[in-house]
């Protein structure tokens, strides 16, 4: 009886809603939620998502800072979708780009600027300057490892060399896809969905999803960026 028990019990933690142990899990992280808002893509990818078994979180910029970012490997995310402002390293002088928080102000995060895992940037758009964080920061200073996540990072520069790939996958992600350069929100929009679509949807490899998906819509039209994957 108690043996019966105990298997019904752990059926229960397996199966049980609300992030359960057997959940899979992605997020969607619109760090562009007021500058460039897109509720069809987010609509859109959530859809796909959700139909191939994911739970879906969504965050807008309100959410993200400094923090969010060192505890989003702790957060069991199989899929992460970062739509958010990056910039490259002191304009490409230091490789790797920096991702851009929602966070602005003076004064702050004093130590971590002094460790060189914060700065300020400014996005090339409207001229704002917000908090970033470092390749330096993501090498150093995240909670846990990522757990073999596939990171679609939807932003400018991110794969302007291998500096990100190599470090998110380093800490345990299984992918990280970025652009080359410059690219306009509607372009990586289109891209997105469509990788979640080969990926998700058709069951592709992620090198076949976006391979396919580079050549389905090309280089940015505007500025040039293309795809590319990092896999560990």
């Amino acid at each position: 009886m108690m043996s019966v028990l105990l298997a019904v019990l752990m059926v229960y933690w397996w199966q049980r809603p609300g992030g359960s142990q057997g959940e899979r899990l992605a997020a969607i992280v619109d760090g562009l939620s007021e500058e460039f808002p897109n509720q069809r893509f987010i609509s859109e990818a959530s859809r796909i998502l959700m139909e191939g078994g994911y739970r879906v979180d969504i965050f807008n910029i309100s959410s993200l800072t400094v923090a969010f970012y060192r505890g989003l490997p702790s957060k069991g995310y199989e899929i992460i979708i970062l739509r958010v402002h990056s910039a490259p390293m002191d304009e490409g002088r230091i490789p790797g780009a920096a991702l851009f928080t929602g966070e602005k102000g003076e004064g702050m995060y004093m130590l971590e600027q002094l460790m060189g895992w914060v700065r300020m940037a400014r996005t090339l758009t409207r001229g704002e300057r917000f908090y970033a964080v470092t390749p330096s920061f993501l090498e150093e200073a995240l909670d846990g490892s990522f757990k073999n996540t596939t990171i679609l990072l939807m932003s400018c520069y991110g794969a302007i060399d291998d500096t990100l790939g190599r470090i998110l996958t380093e800490r345990g992600a299984y992918a990280f896809v970025g652009w080359t350069d410059r690219v306009t929100p509607e372009h990586m929009d289109r891209a997105a969905v469509i990788i979640l679509e080969k990926l998700v949807g058709e069951r592709l490899s992620l090198k076949e999803a976006v391979e396919q998906t580079a050549k389905t819509l090309g280089p940015d039209p505007v500025y040039g960026g293309e795809l590319r994957a990092y896999l560990r």
